[in-house]
């Protein structure tokens, strides 16, 4: 049950990014992973400035093992794993939210004051 839940965590936060560039996806997995791959890793808005596209491995490689079943270990593995994909889910986020451009009256995003 634990391994769903992390699954279809993985899977919300990539609808979520998806959503960003394409309203009308459906709940289909298999339509929310390959539209990811194709908006979000393939353009090189999930990459990781330092990770790379590890994290987004976490999603296809679970997504492609259907019929698993996993032992208390690699349940572990996958919750640690889809807890780093949300976490750069989050991240990437922020970042499409900072490159948005203002829609028509609306006000650009204040930037953050430098702390001394």
């Amino acid at each position: 049950k634990a391994d769903q839940s992390a699954y279809r965590a993985m899977l919300t936060a990539a609808k979520g990014l998806v959503r960003t560039q394409f309203n009308d996806i459906s709940d289909n997995a298999d339509q929310i992973v390959r539209e990811f791959r194709t908006r979000m890793v393939e353009s090189g808005l999930f990459q990781d400035r330092f990770a790379g596209g590890k994290f987004s491995e976490y999603l296809f490689q679970r997504h492609a093992d259907q019929d698993r079943r996993p032992g208390p270990d690699r349940t572990r593995l996958l919750l640690e794993e889809s807890q780093l994909f949300i976490e750069a889910a989050h991240a990437c986020n922020l970042r499409l939210s900072q490159m948005r451009a203002p829609l028509p009256g609306e006000k650009p995003a204040a930037a953050e004051p430098a702390e001394a």
